[in-house]
């Protein structure tokens, strides 16, 4: 498995000076976080090598509390990547970044927001693996629209497969739009009850 951490970084909120670290600018540089005193705000950034996932966890303990998922994951493309700039009231916040090529790995695998889209498909989709979007009329989630048909005008009582189930009963069954659902028929089992004698 190609998983890996990327680098490991910390600050105190409390104490913040100059914070210093490689630059995101630089090729193949670590993860670098800078405060805005103004805005009071910190941003994350790393560089993206092209076709490598990213995900983000934190953690404002680094022995009482477990590392959860921070709300952003990207795709790298040789270039500077981040989350958007963000604030916090913890006293001290560690973060890390998770980084993968492996499409079998489970971070890509895995559906963090439920809508039966795969993360890996979503971050090459461009979408938010945390966030179920539903930006159009219906009731179908935006992801499942953009990987099953390329596009946001289904409507959810279309049945393009001809199956019996709508979009919306396949979007909510992790079904596929575009392949028919195949029927299984119930089988018999006879058992025979043996006593010992």
């Amino acid at each position: 498995m190609k998983t890996r951490p990327l680098s490991f970084a910390l600050f105190s909120i409390l104490s913040v000076g100059a914070l210093s670290a490689q630059t995101a600018n630089d090729l193949n540089s670590g993860l670098g976080i800078t405060y805005d005193s103004s805005l009071e705000e910190f941003t994350l950034s790393w560089w993206g090598i092209g076709n490598f996932y990213y995900f983000v966890l934190g953690t404002e303990d680094l022995v009482d509390e477990p590392w959860v998922y921070f709300p952003y994951a990207g795709k790298g493309a040789d270039a500077v990547l981040g989350p958007p700039p963000f604030a916090t009231n913890a006293s001290k916040m560690f973060f890390r970044v998770e980084y993968t090529d492996d499409p079998t790995s489970e971070l890509l695998t895995s559906d963090f927001d439920g809508d039966f889209v795969s993360n890996k498909a979503e971050l090459d989709l461009g979408t938010n693996v945390y966030d179920m979007l539903f930006d159009d009329a219906d009731q179908l989630p935006d992801e499942w629209e953009l990987y099953h048909f390329g596009n946001l005008s289904q409507v959810d009582s279309g049945d393009g497969d001809n199956d019996g189930l709508t979009n919306l009963e396949e979007s909510r069954t992790g079904g596929d739009p575009n392949l028919a659902a195949t029927l299984t028929t119930a089988a018999t089992i006879n058992l025979s009850i043996y006593s010992p004698r």
